[in-house]
């Protein structure tokens, strides 16, 4: 579904929503901008173009640059642009969480502050139990099209008791 939305999307419309947020320091509604472009719109528009990259060499790991790089790649953005857009998007939705909201990106998944509660553990060193107490911590919830994705394109191995995911 996004590739076919997101091969239509002119790229003036997705860097001039980032530097909408930019300026606003706020996530607009998904109807915000003429043409109904939200967050969760640009920001499934990154990741599913950082998804069918190629160019990475570490096997299914990715890190920030190259993610800046396959956002450049596939846009047609000069990677200064790019990096801004990849930044501005991660700020916006780590703003948001700090601020108690929830980032719901459709199809994609969802970003949430949850509380975790205070538990006992053990230092190995010494055996002393230790109280941690409670805290927010950031979840993600991977919404329907995310799931459906990954398990299209990839699969379960067991070998020698150990699971690990190849590619279908």
């Amino acid at each position: 579904m996004w590739e076919a939305e997101t091969d239509k999307i002119p790229k003036a419309h997705f860097i001039a929503f980032i530097f909408w947020i930019e300026k606003s320091e706020q996530c607009p509604p998904s109807e915000g901008l003429r043409g109904g472009f939200g967050l969760d719109f640009c920001v499934a528009f990154a990741l599913q173009y950082s998804y069918h990259t190629s160019n990475h060499q570490r096997g299914f790991a990715m890190n920030k640059a190259e993610l800046i790089e396959t956002v450049a790649q596939r846009t047609g953005m000069p990677k200064r642009t790019a990096r801004e857009a990849v930044n501005t998007i991660f700020n916006a939705i780590s703003k948001s969480l700090a601020d108690g909201q929830t980032v719901r990106i459709t199809g994609f998944g969802s970003f949430a502050a949850r509380p975790r509660r205070s538990s006992s553990r053990i230092n190995p060193q010494t055996g002393q139990r230790l109280m941690v107490p409670s805290k927010v911590v950031p979840a993600f919830r991977a919404g329907r099209e995310l799931k459906e994705m990954v398990r299209k394109r990839l699969k379960v191995v067991e070998a020698g008791g150990k699971l690990s995911v190849k590619r279908a």
